[in-house]
């Protein structure tokens, strides 16, 4: 497995304005732990941190930290990130004694170009760790597949992974890095829409001039009188009959 000797340097609990200052500083607060250990507060340079994660990667490393004349043996446990940043801004550690099995998440790479992507496949890797137990001297680096003779449809689980001296702690079944089919474009044929009039047609009745008008009157009132003229000869025909 890979080390790294870190140099780090001692630091007094602080407030959070005080931390603020550290990193204002270019360092980052960190915090060791482990089993009936006394816990270890320091700092790191930003400078001894790019350093050191330019030569270990993602790869997991045993951390041999120099703190003044208290030397430890840790991994890095986790780190937090600023969010509007993304810099690095706490560290924790955890101190583990060679004698005693841990257990460790180990990063995943995969290697080499797929088959099946070349012919239009989509590479997805499901899991980028697996969880393990094992003495810290036999803690992989990391666990390399090989994709390149992968095709589509093809998949890795956990099950099928070896680890020499290592307990695999991640559920067998899962699914660690697949090549999906490509997705079917399916192309829809435009539908033929009856052209309407936006607006319902509207029916007026027309108007009549002022010539019509006044024969329309006209003629009202010539049937007008043929009516009262035929009411009063039926009214003399009814006296006569009377008689």
């Amino acid at each position: 497995m890979l080390q790294y000797d870190l140099q780090v340097e001692k630091r007094e609990k602080t407030t959070r304005h005080g931390l603020r200052i550290l990193r204002n500083n270019a360092n980052v607060p960190c915090v060791a732990y482990g089993l009936n250990e006394t816990n270890r507060i320091f700092s790191i340079s930003t400078v001894e941190l790019t350093k050191m994660f330019h030569i270990v990667g993602r790869e997991k490393a045993l951390l041999n930290i120099a703190l003044g004349d208290d030397k430890f043996t840790a991994i890095v446990k986790e780190l937090k990130r600023s969010p509007r940043t993304n810099k690095i801004i706490h560290m924790d550690f955890q101190i583990i004694h060679m004698n005693e099995k841990l257990k460790v998440d180990v990063p995943v790479i995969l290697k080499g170009s797929a088959k099946g992507v070349k012919e239009g496949g989509i590479l997805e890797q499901i899991l980028r760790n697996i969880e393990i137990k094992c003495l810290p001297a036999k803690i992989p680096s990391h666990i390399e597949i090989d994709v390149t003779e992968f095709m589509i449809g093809h998949s890795v689980h956990v099950k099928e992974l070896k680890i020499e001296d290592a307990e695999i702690l991640t559920q067998k079944d899962e699914v660690i890095v697949t090549i999906l089919a490509p997705k079917a474009v399916v192309e829809v044929a435009p539908v033929a829409v009856e052209e309407t009039s936006a607006e319902p047609e509207v029916i007026t009745e027309k108007k009549p001039t002022e010539e019509e008008a006044a024969a329309e009157a006209a003629k009202g009132k010539d049937a007008g009188k043929g009516k009262e003229a035929g009411k009063g000869k039926d009214d003399k025909k009814d006296k006569k009959d009377k008689k």
